[in-house]
């Protein structure tokens, strides 16, 4: 499938969805925002964790670090080690919990949407005149209505919803690089 037809797809599904489904997508779609959010956080909290664990004398004296230090009232260079590493541990914990929730609502809304279709396609089908229904097989429509409405869901949907989710996360992390190159250089 080529570009402007994907394009041209993309659009008559949108304006075939409703009101209450395209404000799933907006939703949906800063959901993904604060996965990549997240994602950044917890790549971010790698550093710190790692310069506690290779040399804690050098990373207890850095200046970013002194208000955690002073809140926590640390003596030691080793007695980072804890927080920082329950830091690190719990940025991990809530991307993680960040992306399957993702996921999960990325995966609802993309079946949901494809129920919408299908009920509209059956709708469509049922208030055609009689002579249609009568020149037709109804178990080929309904055969045909599925197919396409599974298609919709697996070969567009949510593939899709997934490219977005991964795009918006990319992003985020690249942004992110040229700080992450200057901490480690």
């Amino acid at each position: 499938m080529n570009r402007v037809s994907t394009i041209k797809l993309t659009k008559l599904l949108w304006g075939s969805l409703g009101r209450r489904r395209q404000g799933q997508f907006y939703i949906l779609l800063l959901l993904m925002f604060l996965s990549a959010f997240a994602e950044v956080v917890s790549l971010s909290a790698i550093l710190p964790f790692l310069g506690v664990l290779i040399s804690p004398e050098i990373f207890f004296n850095e200046p970013l670090v002194q208000p955690l230090i002073e809140l926590l009232e640390i003596s030691k260079p080793e007695d980072l080690m804890l927080p920082i590493t329950l830091l690190f541990s719990l940025s991990a914990l809530f991307s993680g919990m960040v992306k399957l929730l993702t996921l999960y609502v990325s995966t609802r809304v993309a079946f949901a949407s494809g129920a919408d279709l299908g009920v509209n396609m059956y709708k469509r089908t049922l208030f055609q005149p009689y002579s249609v229904h009568v020149e037709r097989n109804s178990s080929e429509i309904i055969n045909s209505i599925i197919t396409k409405t599974n298609t919709v869901i697996g070969q567009i949907l949510v593939p899709l919803l997934t490219l977005v989710s991964s795009v918006v996360i990319m992003i985020g992390i690249i942004d992110r690089l040229p700080w992450a190159f200057s901490q480690i250089l």
